[in-house]
């Protein structure tokens, strides 16, 4: 929304993708630290086994590559970062290889805000019934996916 607002102001908007990719950047590294030193326990007893786990043999098999495929998504890059502590991969190298991926996928999705804008902003309003639409069924789908996926593994 940020990005929208701030219209055509270029400086505003590359201030606003540096502050969103070092604050994301500093809540990743919470969760390289929770892996690294074993809070990520509490994920497990949150019941997210099987995403932590996915993430560890994402990480472990594609190593770097996995911090590109999966921080488009900030909870995917939160269980990406979690398994990069626990299989503890150097912080160092960690934080360096985030932040241009960061950069990139917070530019990426600045500029498809920019792109979009008052579309967006109609969209938030209400002013689009049918997009609202599709997007709600679209999340039912995948809730219940997740659900049924859940209770076969039990």
């Amino acid at each position: 929304l940020s990005i929208i607002l701030a219209g055509g102001n270029w400086p505003q908007i590359v201030a606003i993708i540096l502050l969103a990719s070092l604050a994301f950047l500093i809540g990743l590294s919470l969760d390289y630290l929770m892996g690294r030193h074993g809070w990520y326990k509490l994920f497990l007893k949150l019941g997210f086994r099987n995403e932590i786990e996915k993430a560890q043999k994402r990480f472990h098999r594609h190593g770097l590559l996995a911090i590109f495929t999966t921080y488009w998504e900030i909870n995917l890059a939160s269980f990406t970062a979690t398994a990069a502590g626990v299989l503890g991969y150097p912080y160092k190298q960690f934080a360096l290889h985030s932040l241009p991926v960061l950069l990139f996928w917070n530019t990426a999705w600045a500029m498809l805000a920019y792109l979009g804008g008052p579309r967006i902003l109609d969209f938030l309003a209400g002013q689009n019934v049918y997009a609202f639409i599709i997007l709600a069924a679209w999340i039912i789908i995948v809730v219940v996916k997740h659900i049924f996926e859940e209770s076969e593994r039990r």
